[in-house]
């Protein structure tokens, strides 16, 4: 999940870059007493439960969601012929933006893929905090670990083991 949250962080950096902060979501938001400023806009990344079936030889193939809550603070009217009004509902474009970097997009590091193409299967508002526009977007992808089997093929360099070479041991 490192590698995957890397990907996602990066591409975010990459897409948006007027994005004051990308981060593991930890209930940010919804505790006023965190050791951190919340700077706006700002997305917290949020894995939620995946479901995993094993394939072979350790490796296992699950199902993601993968939440994106989008926070950005609300300074103006939003209301119909408020002062600024057209101006002020340019917190939807974060939105937008968000969408277009991961939609259809497949995570990936040096590696190989991590996992399938992000594909967008809700969006949820959440009205309970005041001048704090919250989003949670979320996305689905298949991923595919290899772990088990990447440490099964590891050579262990501290073994002992000796190199013969015409019955001379190096």
């Amino acid at each position: 999940m490192k590698r995957l949250y890397k990907a996602l962080a990066c591409r975010l950096g990459e897409k948006i870059p007027g994005l004051q902060r990308i981060d593991i979501f930890n209930q940010q938001y919804v505790d006023s007493q965190s050791d951190y400023p919340l700077l706006l806009p700002t997305v917290f990344i949020e894995f939620a439960q995946v479901n995993w079936e094993t394939m072979s030889d350790g490796i296992q193939q699950g199902v993601v969601e993968i939440k994106f809550h989008v926070c950005q603070e609300i300074i103006g009217d939003t209301f119909l012929n408020g002062t600024d009004w057209e101006e002020n509902l340019d917190l939807f474009d974060l939105f937008d933006e968000v969408h277009l970097a991961l939609q259809d997009w497949s995570p990936q590091d040096e590696d190989n893929y991590l996992a399938t193409q992000l594909n967008r299967i809700a969006t949820m508002f959440d009205h309970n905090h005041t001048n704090l526009l919250v989003t949670e977007m979320s996305y689905t992808a298949n991923l595919c670990d290899d772990t088990v089997n990447k440490a099964k093929n590891l050579i262990d360099i501290n073994a002992g083991l000796n190199v013969e070479r015409d019955g001379e041991i190096l």
